[in-house]
């Protein structure tokens, strides 16, 4: 849902929508992922077999299923999927950008040559922009 209303994000299912860089590259003010009742609702299909196939409801696409070719899409019926689904044949094009999250062996973008790693960290801490959260609080307005 970005700013209340429907839409249609298509990533690989091993991989996991990117909240915040849809947002952003959505524009909206609000993104949420819609509840399995909102989905119902607004396709008739329970999730896990909505399919790009007769939406109406904007759709984007992320580059990684923009590049598949023969691959399996739900039908939007219970129970079925098509097989042999092709990006451009079967799908709608207009609206392909990278809207998932960066997983492990990724490469990198500019020169296809390195591959991500990630490792886990500790947070030491934190810096904010000068009057941006915490303004109202300055040391002058502390009392010990």
């Amino acid at each position: 849902m970005a700013d209340d209303q429907p839409i249609a994000i298509v990533v690989r299912g091993d991989h996991d929508v990117n909240e915040v860089k849809d947002q952003h590259i959505l524009g909206s003010e609000k993104f949420e992922i819609a509840s399995a009742d909102i989905v119902s609702t607004v396709t008739g299909t329970p999730s896990g077999y909505i399919g790009l196939f007769g939406l109406r409801i904007p759709v984007w696409v992320d580059c990684t299923v923009a590049q598949m070719s023969n691959s399996i899409a739900g039908a939007n019926e219970l129970e079925t999927h098509y097989r042999h689904v092709n990006p451009g044949r079967d799908m709608d094009l207009r609206h392909v950008t990278d809207l998932r999250n960066v997983t492990e062996g990724d490469r990198c973008p500019r020169c296809d040559e390195g591959e991500l790693k990630l490792y886990r960290g500790i947070e030491i801490g934190h810096v904010f922009k000068k009057r941006f959260r915490f303004d109202r609080y300055s040391s002058e307005d502390r009392r010990w």
